[in-house]
């Protein structure tokens, strides 16, 4: 996966998330392009690579800061809460 700028992404680049307060720093930490990724539980690797989710043009990134998706409005789920496996 490329920038538009045609540089390759790679894990650990912090990038720009456009949000609706603005703009938001998070770094990149999966490729869906080679499914790499930094220090990630293995359980969750392991749902992601299985799952299918992630598209060879996609990425996942984590917040640089506070979450600026966060929110304490009840009839929403919550953003940025750890996921748990049910059972």
């Amino acid at each position: 996966m490329k920038y538009n700028s045609g540089e390759t992404i790679q894990l650990g680049d912090i990038v720009s998330v456009p949000v609706p307060t603005g703009d938001a720093l998070a770094k990149v930490i999966f490729l869906g392009e080679t499914y790499e990724h930094n220090s990630l539980e293995e359980s969750f690797s392991e749902r992601v690579i299985e799952s299918k989710h992630l598209r060879s043009d996609s990425i996942y990134v984590e917040w640089v800061n506070k979450s600026p998706l966060e929110h304490n409005n009840e009839n929403y789920a919550p953003v940025g809460m750890p996921l748990q496996r049910s059972n």
